[in-house]
Protein backbone atom coordinates (compact mmCIF):
# COMPACT_ATOMS: atom_id res chain seq x y z
CA UNK A 1 0.00 0.00 0.00
CA UNK A 2 1.08 3.95 -0.32
CA UNK A 3 0.72 5.99 2.44
CA UNK A 4 -0.01 9.71 2.45
CA UNK A 5 3.71 10.31 2.25
CA UNK A 6 4.48 8.92 -0.72
CA UNK A 7 6.68 6.09 1.26
CA UNK A 8 5.62 2.67 0.60
CA UNK A 9 4.68 0.32 3.69
CA UNK A 10 4.41 -3.56 4.55
CA UNK A 11 1.58 -3.46 7.03
CA UNK A 12 2.32 -0.53 9.51
CA UNK A 13 5.73 -0.83 8.43
CA UNK A 14 7.84 1.28 5.59
CA UNK A 15 9.34 -0.58 2.87
CA UNK A 16 12.12 2.08 2.07
CA UNK A 17 14.31 2.99 5.11
CA UNK A 18 14.35 7.10 4.43
CA UNK A 19 12.01 8.96 6.55
CA UNK A 20 10.81 12.57 6.01
CA UNK A 21 13.66 14.35 7.96
CA UNK A 22 16.60 12.48 6.65
CA UNK A 23 17.62 15.61 4.07
CA UNK A 24 18.01 17.69 7.62
CA UNK A 25 20.30 15.88 9.08
CA UNK A 26 22.21 13.32 6.70
CA UNK A 27 24.73 13.60 3.98
CA UNK A 28 22.99 13.77 0.34
CA UNK A 29 24.59 9.91 -0.47
CA UNK A 30 23.06 8.76 2.66
CA UNK A 31 19.96 10.77 1.84
CA UNK A 32 19.72 8.91 -1.80
CA UNK A 33 21.02 5.32 -0.78
CA UNK A 34 17.87 5.19 2.42
CA UNK A 35 15.50 6.71 0.04
CA UNK A 36 16.24 5.27 -3.62
CA UNK A 37 18.50 1.90 -2.86
CA UNK A 38 17.72 0.12 0.55
CA UNK A 39 14.29 -1.14 1.64
CA UNK A 40 13.33 -2.71 4.63
CA UNK A 41 11.71 -6.46 4.58
CA UNK A 42 10.75 -9.19 6.97
CA UNK A 43 12.80 -12.73 6.17
CA UNK A 44 10.26 -15.14 5.63
CA UNK A 45 11.97 -18.96 4.47
CA UNK A 46 12.41 -18.15 1.07
CA UNK A 47 15.25 -15.33 2.41
CA UNK A 48 16.39 -17.49 4.73
CA UNK A 49 18.54 -20.47 2.61
CA UNK A 50 20.97 -20.38 0.12
CA UNK A 51 23.44 -17.20 2.01
CA UNK A 52 26.40 -16.13 0.49
CA UNK A 53 29.22 -13.94 2.09
CA UNK A 54 30.47 -14.34 5.65
CA UNK A 55 29.48 -17.07 7.92
CA UNK A 56 25.97 -15.35 9.62
CA UNK A 57 23.65 -17.48 12.04
CA UNK A 58 20.74 -18.31 10.03
CA UNK A 59 17.83 -15.67 10.39
CA UNK A 60 14.69 -15.81 11.90
CA UNK A 61 11.87 -15.93 9.83
CA UNK A 62 10.46 -12.56 11.21
CA UNK A 63 13.60 -10.16 11.22
CA UNK A 64 13.90 -7.56 9.91
CA UNK A 65 16.36 -6.83 7.19
CA UNK A 66 18.02 -4.58 4.38
CA UNK A 67 18.40 -5.06 0.79
CA UNK A 68 19.09 -3.56 -2.01
CA UNK A 69 15.69 -2.36 -4.37
CA UNK A 70 17.01 -2.71 -7.36
CA UNK A 71 18.64 -6.26 -7.07
CA UNK A 72 16.42 -7.94 -4.77
CA UNK A 73 14.49 -9.89 -7.82
CA UNK A 74 18.49 -11.10 -8.89
CA UNK A 75 19.08 -14.49 -8.25
CA UNK A 76 20.70 -14.99 -4.69
CA UNK A 77 24.54 -16.40 -6.62
CA UNK A 78 24.07 -13.46 -8.57
CA UNK A 79 23.97 -10.94 -6.09
CA UNK A 80 26.74 -8.64 -4.14
CA UNK A 81 27.68 -10.17 -0.73
CA UNK A 82 26.01 -7.25 1.01
CA UNK A 83 22.80 -7.16 -0.84
CA UNK A 84 21.10 -8.28 1.91
CA UNK A 85 22.23 -7.68 5.59
CA UNK A 86 20.36 -8.34 9.02
CA UNK A 87 21.79 -6.15 11.55
CA UNK A 88 21.49 -7.70 14.71
CA UNK A 89 20.93 -4.16 16.85
CA UNK A 90 19.29 -0.57 16.07
CA UNK A 91 22.41 0.88 16.41
CA UNK A 92 24.11 -1.54 13.81
CA UNK A 93 21.83 0.02 10.71
CA UNK A 94 24.42 2.49 10.38
CA UNK A 95 26.84 -0.07 9.42
CA UNK A 96 24.69 -1.78 7.41
CA UNK A 97 23.74 1.07 4.89
CA UNK A 98 27.53 2.10 5.24
CA UNK A 99 28.40 -0.97 3.96
CA UNK A 100 25.80 -0.69 0.56
CA UNK A 101 28.25 2.15 -0.79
Amino acid sequence: TESNTGHDFIGDHPKRLSVPSDEQFLDPVYNFLRFSCIEVFVCSSEHNSGRRGRKVKGQKEGQVGLRCAHCKDIPRSNRANQAVSYPSKTAHIFESVRNFQ
